[in-house]
């Protein structure tokens, strides 16, 4: 994620709640990104306009139409591995996701495997769902720890201070 231009990018936002809000807000409004998103009951579109987001019908429109894909959602219950193989299949090669959400959201052998086989670009996560436990097999990749997010990046390895 270091030194990819976000600017005139997609953003997928799975969970419109507060702090989805806020996440389409800054990105929309201060990096001028389009933002799509999918929340489980329907959002009124003109209090979507006002975050500078529109809402889509289902997880895959978002994964499909995002060059980034941001979870927000509550974990456990149905959300338990809502972000797994299938749905890792069906976003754009060259995309990002990022978990700030719950660690049990996605489905962690399902990622580890989309990123050894290029199926996306990279994964900046803030939990995992083995807490403190991080699966070994991330590695394998150039990583750096800012706070407690882990980015994992394939292909070149970016400078941070870039």
């Amino acid at each position: 994620m270091i030194g990819t231009k976000v600017t005139d990018k997609t953003l997928g936002i799975i969970g419109f709640g507060r702090i989805g809000k806020a996440m389409a807000k800054r990105c929309h409004f201060g990096f001028d990104m389009d933002v799509v998103f999918y929340n489980r009951s329907k959002i009124d579109p003109a209090e979507a306009a006002r975050y500078g987001a529109r809402q889509l019908e289902t997880v895959e429109d978002v994964l499909a139409a995002a060059d980034f894909v941001s979870l927000h959602c509550p974990g456990g219950g149905e959300n338990r591995h809502l972000i797994n193989a299938q749905r890792l299949a069906v976003m754009r090669p060259g995309a990002y996701l990022i978990n700030t959400a719950r660690g049990d959201v996605i489905d962690e052998a399902a990622l580890i495997e989309a990123l050894e086989t290029g199926i996306i670009r990279g994964a900046g996560l803030d939990v995992f769902e083995a807490e403190p436990n991080v699966p070994r097999r991330f590695a394998r990749w150039k990583m750096w720890f800012f706070c407690r997010i882990l980015a994992v990046l394939r292909k070149k390895r970016a400078r941070p201070w870039a």
